[in-house]
């Protein structure tokens, strides 16, 4: 019987870029109602997304992230209260988010919000949100 082995100590690979992909979009969350009586808030927003699988090995995995950001202003409810968020004063988000197109992305996830009750208390609270956004790859790194 031969055996032939070998082994490989430095063998120099392909380095590919690093990239963050940064989304701004526009969403609406929902506060509360019905079809007659729907409260709901809008607002612009921006944050960052993470891959849940490679493009090349998974066809709806590829397109899937975990997406995480803050909207740009507060919302008010359907009582004219306004809602903002506990963390930075602005509502945050975290969806889920999936690729349309190689630039549109489709979120959808929770926003964390808050609300002054007796101008100290804060009403902090998870809304549903849908919303859509353009996604940008920028580059991280240095001179390969």
């Amino acid at each position: 019987m031969l055996v032939d082995i070998r082994e490989i100590d430095n063998y120099p690979t392909d380095k590919k870029p690093h990239y963050l992909p940064i989304n701004i979009g526009y969403a609406g969350t929902y506060f509360g109602g019905g079809f007659n009586d729907l409260e709901y808030g809008t607002s612009a927003f921006a944050g960052i997304s993470l891959p849940l699988g490679n493009k090349n090995f998974t066809k709806f995995l590829g397109n899937a992230s975990i997406s995480t950001g803050v909207f740009f202003s507060n919302m008010t409810d359907g009582n004219q209260t306004e809602i903002s968020g506990p963390l930075i004063g602005r509502p945050s988000y975290i969806g889920l988010g999936y690729s349309i197109f190689r630039i549109l992305r489709f979120n959808a996830g929770a926003v964390l919000t808050s609300s002054s009750v007796n101008s100290n208390l804060e009403n902090v609270t998870l809304y549903p949100f849908v919303g859509f956004s353009a996604e940008f790859n920028i580059w991280l790194g240095l001179k390969q």
